[in-house]
């Protein structure tokens, strides 16, 4: 059930960024196509500009019309064939000078831009008034046709804009014969911009800005909410594992005790004095048990700054020896070895939660498979270090990152039913911080593990 939620909500994810992403691609690619087409408006506003004025100051494009009209009556009258006409009509050499005065004009007019133009001739038809029409030419634009201009190619270049002309004229033919004609024309006027895809993409950085912004916030606000249900859904199944590991570890004892009062009424009781007395340890035994759950619950809601310790100073020595003598004792088939350095040295703890995480620390070890437990001090430099070693199962990688985590128990191989409510390794990490000390574990799967626990002291 689990893995079909979490299934779920990686493809609900996965969809909202996918629907994100061809948002957010549609509208820069539209936004890019728009400032595309207002780059190319803006610049055939001052290209016409610059054309116009061009027209109307310049005396030789009048010198071209002249040279044309004069290449018309010599084609009419037979005196230039139609491919002499049509190689004149491009090859007329003030183009050069125009070339030079409107590159001039571009350069102090759109300082910014490297631009290269072109006037190609696309169409040039004559119409008689017989209704007859002699097409010269009539094609797409490329570079044969180019009467002036700096272009050497029309691959990037865009027409800014077409000149057509029509001009009516009459002309006497070899019979004497006035004709009517009408010539048609078309020139094309292509721009070329050095990376202009570059001076668009500038112009929209901020856009860009915004969208990049807009898209983390989004992203963010997908993960936090995705992070929310995991923590959330996280939460409730830690609720439910302590319901039931609470329901799992109060039942035993509870269960001891009705017994064991069920007894007390037997009447043969009370005349055995050695059971009666049996029986009343068995509930001061449970009775303290319930009273340790209890305390692990207790404490299991207070951080380490909210703990309130009282210290004190007591020699290392003989707190450490009486302290391992004592769970010596209560652990008849496990071997505890010590190395308590062997120093005049007062230590500034809390003795109860000290003793308690120490304690809490060796029977998790018990707990997990251990054997032999090897218990180690050493002073330097104003830390105290104490180290405790088991052989034990050890625990995983993946497993060894949360194993201070609140209510977090290993449920792998041989210890999956191990007991407990998940929060001795917790209580220890809370006594160690409250303590201004660190604490680290180091495992081997089938090896066993170590903690080592750091607090600095003060000497008395």
């Amino acid at each position: 059930m689990n893995k079909k939620i979490n299934e779920f909500l990686v493809l609900i994810v996965t969809i909202a960024v996918i629907t994100l992403f061809s948002i957010q691609y549609y509208l820069v690619k539209s936004t890019y196509t728009y400032r595309v087409a207002q780059f190319r408006s803006e610049v055939e506003k001052k290209t016409d500009k610059i054309i116009k004025n061009f027209t109307a100051e310049n005396r030789i494009l009048s010198d071209i019309d002249i040279y044309h009209n004069k290449l018309n009556n010599e084609y009419f009258n037979k005196k230039i064939s139609r491919n002499k006409l049509m190689k004149s009509l491009v090859t007329y050499n003030p183009g050069d000078s125009i070339t030079q005065i409107l590159d001039k004009e571009f350069r102090r007019e759109i300082p910014f831009m490297d631009i290269d133009f072109a006037l190609i001739a696309r169409k040039y038809i004559i119409k008689y008034d017989t209704s007859s029409a002699d097409t010269i030419f009539n094609k797409s634009s490329n570079m044969d046709n180019k009467i002036y201009g700096t272009l050497d190619n029309l691959n990037r270049s865009f027409i800014s804009e077409s000149f057509i002309a029509s001009t009516s004229g009459l002309f006497t033919n070899k019979k004497g014969e006035e004709v009517r004609y009408t010539l048609l024309t078309q020139n094309d006027f292509h721009i070329s911009i050095k990376r202009w895809e570059w001076i668009v993409l500038k112009r929209m950085s901020m856009f860009f800005i915004l969208i990049v912004i807009s898209i983390i916030i989004i992203l963010g606000a997908i993960f936090y909410t995705l992070n929310a249900l995991v923590k959330q859904k996280k939460i409730n199944d830690v609720k439910s594992d302590l319901i039931d590991n609470i329901t799992h570890e109060f039942r035993t004892p509870l269960t001891t005790l009705s017994i064991a009062a069920d007894t007390l009424y037997r009447a043969e009781l009370i005349d055995n004095k050695d059971l009666f007395i049996q029986v009343i340890d068995t509930i001061k035994r449970q009775s303290l048990h319930l009273k340790k759950l209890m305390d692990q619950v207790i404490h299991s809601s207070l951080g380490a700054h909210e703990i309130i310790l009282e210290k004190a100073f007591l020699d290392h020595e003989t707190y450490f020896n009486a302290l391992i003598a004592d769970q010596q004792l209560s652990m008849k088939d496990v071997t505890i070895k010590s190395s308590v350095a062997p120093i005049t040295l007062d230590i500034l703890i809390d003795k109860f939660h000290f003793t308690t995480a120490i304690i809490n620390i060796v029977n998790n070890a018990v707990k997990y498979g251990a054997s032999k437990i090897l218990f180690t001090t050493t002073y330097n430099d104003s830390t105290y270090t104490i180290e405790i070693e088991d052989d034990g199962y050890g625990i995983e990688k993946d497993n060894l990152i949360r194993i201070f985590d609140k209510f977090f128990r290993v449920e792998t191989g041989n210890i999956r039913n191990t007991k407990g409510l998940g929060l001795g390794l917790y209580y220890v990490k809370q006594i160690i911080e409250a303590h201004d000390g660190t604490i680290m574990v180091k495992s081997v799967l089938t090896k066993g593990t170590k903690f080592t626990i750091n607090i600095p002291n003060q000497q008395t």
